[in-house]
């Protein structure tokens, strides 16, 4: 196996919808205990610093609501998780609800401008969009992804998950959002698709962030992930992947896609996946997600029968 992954003709976009600092300091002052001020504020980086900061985000960007486990579950950054979510979606042709501002409104001001005619109007617009159909494998405990899925692009969601303890913050989460009657929890049982998903059912998109790595990291990071969340099997960490995709076709409406994403870092595994994908003879496209120095690889898998 070559020892980079090839990654001319991807295209790249960038992640945005992000909360500066700064701002989130000057709105919400509790912030300012994880602030380190030195030549430019920088966010001291601990397990409750990145909590507090992403509630924020996903509260003030993104309205949503969101009760992060606080021990071990993975902490998820809303704004790659919308990408994410974005890119797959238009590989579908499907078009945001209503586009969110990367600009930061405070939630004064946001609370101000909402009022009975917005909600109206938000209501008729949901009518002139079709409501994708998607399985999510591997919701979390924020399930983030299909709270995003559900609120932003008014999709009808299957959202997978093995841990009974995530399952129970992802319902709650789910709950408070007030999105139980387009987001449907199923425990998972150890199984991907396979034996969970009755034959027949059919999505538009079947996504997931899913687990990578080969093997456990040496070092516990910062940012948390159980064995479940991490822990790909395979030579490379490919195995969830590969099983993920070859179930997953079976469950693809025509023209529908199944989304994994995979980060640059991980050399072995994107090579052993598109490896997979050519040897199989499928349709597929990679996208690249720019986050500050971070890069991400989207894999779009698509159906054509």
């Amino acid at each position: 196996m070559k020892d980079k992954f090839e990654d001319h003709g991807i295209k790249y976009k960038w992640v945005g919808g992000g909360l500066p600092l700064h701002q989130a300091v000057e709105n919400h002052p509790e912030m300012r205990r994880y602030v380190r001020e030195n030549k430019k504020p920088h966010l001291i980086r601990s397990r409750d610093s990145l909590l507090t900061y992403n509630y924020y985000i996903a509260k003030d960007i993104y309205d949503l609501d969101i009760v992060f486990e606080p021990e071990r579950a993975i902490i998820p950054t809303p704004g790659l998780r919308y990408r994410f979510l974005e890119v797959s979606l238009e590989g579908l042709g499907f078009k945001k609800l209503e586009p969110y501002t990367s600009v930061w409104v405070s939630p004064k001001d946001k609370e101000n401008e909402e009022n009975e005619d917005q909600e109206n109007r938000k209501e008729e617009k949901k009518k002139d969009f079709k409501q994708p159909e998607v399985l999510e494998i591997g919701t979390g405990a924020s399930a983030i992804i299909a709270l995003l899925a559900a609120e932003h692009f008014n999709c009808k969601v299957m959202a997978t998950e093995i841990d009974a303890e995530y399952i129970s913050y992802a319902q709650k989460n789910i709950e408070r959002n007030g999105l139980s009657k387009q987001i449907t929890l199923v425990k998972s049982q150890g199984n991907i698709i396979q034996d969970l998903i009755e034959e027949g059912r059919k999505f538009d998109l079947i996504i997931s962030n899913p687990p990578y790595y080969p093997e456990l990291p040496e070092k516990e990071s910062v940012w948390g992930g159980a064995k479940h969340e991490l822990l790909g099997k395979g030579t490379y960490g490919e195995k969830f992947i590969i099983r993920m995709i070859r179930e997953g076709l079976h469950h693809l409406k025509k023209g529908g896609l199944i989304a994994v994403i995979i980060p640059k870092k991980l050399q072995k595994t994107l090579i052993a996946t598109e490896n997979f994908l050519k040897n199989n003879n499928v349709v597929y496209d990679i996208l690249g997600l720019k986050a500050g120095n971070r890069i991400r690889y989207v894999f779009r898998v698509f159906s054509l029968v």
